[in-house]
């Protein structure tokens, strides 16, 4: 199954003041043991803006996914479905070993000869801490083929491996 088995929910566009309290108000509805863990993400000290919330159930996380985004004073904080990250598995390319610092743009240099609207999305996997594994979608199948023959991406002296998301 595409779909992931995991029940969380990413907050982005957090403030630094945002808190536990106001991420478990927001989700009360739930019940009181609907939220397993909140994990801020951190990097070189200081709050990146973005959280993940670890519900107890993937039903749990689907229910506070369509309850929406919160407002932290005026900022509103976005919210989507972890399993919406896994769900396009045929036009998805993993990345393996990317540095601290990359940025997008290296991602779309490296395949800037598939077109202008050839990526649709790059995430970078990052609760609690970067990961050094992310993913590019791109809009068909035939595309994200097609930037795996472009090969490993190079950046500051590494080599980002790529493969497709439905073989790992």
């Amino acid at each position: 199954s595409t779909q992931s088995t995991w029940g969380t929910v990413v907050l982005t566009l957090c403030p630094p003041d945002i808190s536990d309290s106001d991420v478990y108000n927001h989700y009360k509805f739930l019940g009181k043991d609907a939220i397993s863990k909140i994990n801020w993400l951190h990097l070189c000290g200081l709050f990146r803006g973005t959280a993940s919330i670890v519900f107890s159930s993937q039903d749990m996380a689907i229910k506070a996914h369509a309850a929406g985004g919160l407002t932290v004073g005026e900022n509103r904080v976005e919210a989507s479905l972890v399993s919406e990250w896994r769900l396009h598995k045929d036009n998805k390319i993993i990345l393996i070993g990317c540095p601290p610092g990359i940025t997008d743009n290296v991602i779309y240099n490296h395949y800037k000869s598939l077109g202008e609207n050839a990526i649709v999305n790059i995430q970078y996997l990052s609760w609690g801490k970067f990961r050094g594994t992310g993913s590019v979608i791109f809009s068909s199948k035939e595309l994200a083929d097609r930037a795996l023959t472009l090969g490993n991406i190079k950046i500051e002296g590494c080599k980002i491996k790529t493969k497709m998301a439905q073989s790992s």
